[in-house]
Order: structure tokens, then C-alpha cells, then sequence
């Protein structure tokens, strides 16, 4: 649109001067008219830039998290919310890189805590370095999770998966830990969002597509697609601001269907250093309401934040 636009302004002052310099009887040639002035911004809108993740052998990826998500399930007038909050420290370690930029990464939690709430009861709560008998019931699954061997993966630099089918990240900690044992094969594969294979310009997008399962009926289940979508905003002192959205890209008319996917479609931003190769930061926000999942006169809906960011070498683990 910007060279549409720029092209037609200098015809119009080529038009315009030609048609003056006709009626002075002058004798000045087109080549001799000085070209328009191009502004610094419409140089900078012109750049495009080779968005790729880079790994060095033995390079270790710490990032922290925090998320904190709430669940509202009305039916009639009664009323349950269960409010969730997580912090952990993930260290990703690249094991060996190949000459095409992909690596293979092992991820190891660093240190977990998580906190579970229902209505105005006690919260419950979580601890990796907790003592295995203490450890909550709805925890245990979680806590078993993170035993054994650090799961590894292969990733190129596109941020793909290339030891199975891309795992989406919706950026849930609560649902991905909880559902299936933690699920750290999958975490270890879908760290890092999907880059462009061209390069791209401030305003430009790309998309990919992936499927999640969900549950018809105790004997069927099906695979939804959700279609995400990126663009990058800015690239400002080498750091380039890409958002992000997401969508179901399939028909769906169940409410008990669409209310297994309301923390599938999560919008949000991440940061990527162009010099470094590495993501600096990552947020995922959550918000979708389903009316009728629990039958007649119900709704679920969920709310919530997830942020992620590079930590230092020397940065310790959480906090609290």
C-alpha cells in the first residue's frame, strides 16, 4: 500500500510540474526533476528481517513463569470458582546443535510452586522440594511428573519440533500439568513460538495450524483445530515485538465440546532478540465464555494471565 501510495504522489507531481513547465514554455526535461524525498519512516516500514532461534552446544535457557488463571462455573443461581496460581523455573539445555541451526534440547524443572483455591476455602498448595508424603492429592500426579530423566527434543530454528508433530503451546501450565502428568515431553518441545520461514517486515503475519484432542463421548474422541496467528509490530533496538491470537478453525456446536477449549485460544506478544537468537519474553492472556456447558441456564468462563521471561545466569530460583 505504501509504495501504491508513494508511486501515485510522484506521478501527480511529475504530472503537475510537467504541465507547468509546458505553459512557461520551458525547456526542463523530465530527468532533471528532482526525485521525491523518502522519509526515514518509510524506510523503516520497507525492512524486513530473518527471524531465527539459535542455539550453542551447551548453552543453558532459564526462564521463569508466572501464571494465574480463575474459572467461573455458574448453574442457576449457584455459583463455584476455582482460582489457580503457579510459579516455576524451567532450564532448557542445548545437548548439540546441527549445521541447519536445529538442536537438541533436554528441559529440567528448576523449582515449582502452585496453589489451588475453590471458592473461599483453603488454598492448597504445592511445592517441588516438598516432602513426597505431604504433597497434596490433586498433586501428586504433578509431583511424579517431575521425577526421572530430563525430557529432550529436537528443535529447528523455526521453533518447530522436529522429533514429533508440533505440540501446540497454549501457555496453561494449570492444564497441561494437571491433565496428564505434567506432560514434560510436550513442554520440552513447545517452548518457543513458530517463526516465519521468509522474512518479514513491521505489519506483516504468518499463521500455522495445529490439532488438540477433545472428548465427544467416553468412546470418541476428536481433533479440533485451532489456527494461530502472528505478526510482527516493531523491531526496535534489535529486539523484535510479535503478537499473537488464536482461534478454533473447526465447526463446533456443542457447548460440552467448545468448553474443553476455553484455555486453548489464548492471544499475547512474546519478544525476540535478533542478535542472540533467543526469546526475552513471552505473555499469554486468557479470556472465553462458554454459555450452556453444564446444562440449561449455566456458563464457564475463564480469565487469566501467563508470563514468561529469560533469566540471567546468575538469577536464582523463585522466591517464595
Amino acid at each position: 500500500m505504501l509504495i501504491r501510495v508513494t508511486a501515485f504522489l510522484f506521478f501527480s507531481l511529475l504530472l503537475g510540474v510537467s504541465t507547468q513547465a509546458q505553459s512557461e514554455n520551458t525547456q526542463q526535461s523530465p530527468a532533471e526533476l528532482p526525485a521525491p524525498a523518502t522519509t526515514t519512516a518509510e524506510q523503516t516500514d520497507s525492512r524486513k528481517w530473518l527471524l531465527r532461534y539459535q542455539f550453542e552446544p551447551m548453552t543453558k535457557l532459564r526462564y521463569r513463569s508466572e501464571e494465574s488463571m480463575t474459572l467461573r462455573a455458574e448453574v442457576g443461581e449457584q455459583q463455584r470458582i476455582d482460582a489457580s496460581r503457579s510459579r516455576q523455573v524451567r532450564c532448557y539445555t542445548v545437548q548439540q546443535s546441527a549445521p541447519d541451526g536445529s538442536a537438541r534440547l533436554a528441559m529440567q524443572f528448576e523449582d515449582v510452586w502452585m496453589q489451588k483455591q475453590i471458592d473461599d476455602q483453603e488454598p492448597v498448595e504445592f511445592r517441588s522440594t516438598m516432602d513426597p508424603a505431604k504433597v497434596p492429592q490433586i498433586y501428586r500426579a504433578v509431583a511424579h511428573s517431575l521425577q526421572g530423566a530430563a525430557p529432550t527434543c529436537n528443535i529447528s530454528p523455526l521453533g518447530v519440533s522436529l522429533t514429533q508433530d508440533r505440540i501446540p503451546n497454549t501457555g496453561s501450565t494449570e492444564t497441561a500439568d494437571n491433565d496428564d502428568n505434567g506432560k514434560d515431553e510436550q513442554s520440552a518441545a513447545s517452548f518457543l513460538m513458530p517463526l516465519p520461514e521468509q522474512p518479514v517486515g513491521p505489519g506483516e503475519s504468518w499463521k500455522e495450524e495445529f490439532t488438540v484432542p477433545v472428548r465427544g463421548s467416553r468412546e470418541l474422541t476428536l481433533r479440533i483445530t485451532i489456527l494461530r496467528s502472528f505478526r510482527l509490530e516493531s523491531v526496535t533496538d534489535g529486539v523484535a515485538r510479535i503478537s499473537f491470537r488464536s482461534s478454533v478453525n473447526s465447526p463446533l456446536r456443542s457447548p460440552a465440546i467448545r468448553s474443553q477449549l476455553i484455555q486453548a485460544t489464548p492471544s499475547g506478544e512474546f519478544q525476540l532478540d535478533l542478535a542472540s537468537g533467543r526469546m526475552l519474553s513471552r505473555t499469554f492472556r486468557y479470556s472465553a465464555t462458554v454459555i450452556g456447558a453444564l446444562g440449561p441456564e449455566s456458563l464457564l468462563s475463564s480469565v487469566g494471565t501467563k508470563s514468561e521471561s529469560l533469566l540471567l545466569p546468575e538469577t536464582g530460583a523463585l522466591g517464595n
